[in-house]
């Protein structure tokens, strides 16, 4: 919750600023993840909402907030490039809620995050949330390993490229 409550005080700036916003507090952002109302503002995480075509308003969630992440860092590369950024849809395959050490519910989803008739429960599912917060930890790691600098950008490509080279 302590996430949910600073990405939604952080958007009070961008409602001074003028950004729009959605009825949940959270920026407005194209599938590029700019501002329709000022494009060189990007948003992403919880404090950021990109609709697409296919599915809802994305959920507030590690699932949703890495590759937003991501995808900004992207695109902001982009257009630094002369460019045009892509556009990226949301796309879910499951929610996972950990009730404990032992015991969770995974449900599976469609892309537009509405359940299926599959799901997973009990130690199974708790094992699967656990591997899910482990690569998510994963992912983070090579980011405050070396972090970036004044002359190299914040892309993902460059944590790839670290890791499989080695």
């Amino acid at each position: 919750m302590a996430g949910l409550r600073r990405a939604l005080r952080d958007t009070e700036l961008a409602a001074a600023a003028g950004l729009p916003l959605d009825l949940s507090g959270r920026i407005r952002v194209d599938r590029a993840l700019r501002s329709p109302a000022c494009p060189e503002v990007y948003g992403a995480g919880d404090a950021a909402v990109a609709s697409s075509p296919r599915a809802c308003a994305p959920r507030m969630a590690c699932a949703t907030a890495m590759p937003m992440g991501s995808h900004a860092v992207s695109s902001i590369i982009s257009e630094f490039r002369g460019r045009e950024p892509r556009q990226r849809d949301v796309r879910f395959l499951a929610q996972c809620v950990s009730l404990g050490r032992r015991d969770a519910l995974v449900q599976f989803v469609r892309p537009d995050d509405s359940p299926r008739d599959r799901s997973l429960t009990g130690r199974p599912a708790a094992r699967v949330k656990e591997r899910v917060v482990r690569s998510t930890v994963g992912l983070l790691r090579p980011a405050v390993r070396r972090p970036p600098s004044a002359g190299r950008p914040a892309d993902a490509g460059n944590v790839v490229t670290e890791r499989t080279a080695s």
